[in-house]
């Protein structure tokens, strides 16, 4: 169970670093604008769900 008590996160933003993406993924997320983007494209749309 060593899966569990491995802390991997400076191996991830090593690796991410080295492919040329943000080292930080929730950070580049909220800075990219993506978020308020589909929130605007999705105004007075139809709501889907298991009652449409």
């Amino acid at each position: 169970m060593d899966a569990y008590n491995t802390d991997v996160r400076g191996l991830l933003r090593e690796w991410r670093s080295d492919k040329g993406i943000d080292p930080e993924p929730m950070k580049a997320y909220a800075a990219s604008g993506y978020a308020a983007k589909i929130a605007t494209e999705r105004v007075g749309g139809n709501q889907a769900g298991w009652g449409a």
